[in-house]
C-alpha cells in the first residue's frame, strides 16, 4: 500500500489489530511494516515523507524510476 506523503501516512497509526500491510514509498522501499519511534530511526533509511521505517527481512531497494512504475 502506498498511502502518500502527510496525512494520508497517518493511516498506518490506525489500523486495527490482526491487519497487516506492507508499505510502498515513493523514493523506492517496499515491504516495510511499521515505522522507527521518534528518535530511534537510522538516519540512512527514510521514507520518502521523512520517517524511518524498520528493516523487515525481505524489504526491497530500488531507485525512483523502478518504484513510479511500480505505482503506475
Amino acid at each position: 500500500v502506498n498511502l502518500g506523503i502527510g496525512i494520508p501516512a497517518m493511516c498506518a497509526d490506525f489500523l486495527p489489530d490482526g491487519v497487516e500491510l506492507l508499505y510502498h514509498a515513493e523514493n523506492g522501499i517496499l515491504g516495510f511494516k511499521e515505522l522507527s519511534e521518534p528518535g530511534e530511526g537510522d538516519p540512512n533509511l527514510m521514507d520518502a515523507g521523512g520517517k524511518f521505517p524498520k528493516l523487515v527481512p525481505g524489504m526491497a531497494f530500488f531507485d525512483s524510476v523502478e518504484s513510479f512504475s511500480l505505482i503506475r
